[in-house]
């Protein structure tokens, strides 16, 4: 996986954050970033923001809190 990044080129979509890296500081900041990249037209998939958002919460697979 990491060759075929190495050899990817960056290709302006001509949205507002093209070529952005994005650094947020934890997991619900990072979720909310994904549904505001999302708005302005960025595919984002929904099971990433819900990954997100589960590990925000300290919810295990199994419904049981990591607290």
């Amino acid at each position: 996986m990491r060759a075929w990044l190495d050899g990817a080129s960056l290709v302006s979509i001509g949205l507002p954050h093209d070529g952005e890296t994005i650094i947020e500081p934890d997991e619900q900041t990072a979720a909310d970033r994904l549904v505001a990249l999302r708005k302005v037209g960025y595919h984002v998939p929904q099971y990433a923001i819900d990954s997100l958002l589960i590990e925000a919460r300290g919810i295990e697979g199994n419904g049981e809190s990591n607290a």
